[in-house]
């Protein structure tokens, strides 16, 4: 069974964070941590994995309201080798947005 790739957008604190850590460090999923901050969000990495040594999770810089900060997210998470289909589950890629917008 091969590992789902899953990104989670506001995520280096409240639902976001506590999804990111559950999906890693419970279900076995590779993360991609998505936060406005970078130092908030490697902070949140970092948390989650002193609870999880070995748990995937990355950091990707993502502002949802900024079409441009979108489309970098993207393209670095294509470069890793991770397609983004939207919010929509597909084979073993889903993405899924915090609760947060501010």
């Amino acid at each position: 069974m091969s590992t789902k790739t899953v990104l989670v957008t506001g995520a280096n604190t409240g639902i976001g964070y506590a999804l990111c850590k559950l999906l890693a460090t419970e279900h076995n999923c590779s993360v991609l941590l998505g936060s406005r901050t970078k130092s908030k969000g490697e902070k949140a990495v970092a948390d989650i994995k002193k609870l999880a040594p070995n748990a995937s999770v990355e950091l990707v810089e993502i502002d949802v309201s900024s079409d441009e900060s979108v489309s970098a997210a993207a393209a670095a998470v294509k470069a890793k080798g991770v397609a983004l289909y939207g919010l929509a589950p597909c084979k073993n890629q889903v993405a899924v947005c915090g609760a947060g917008t501010g």
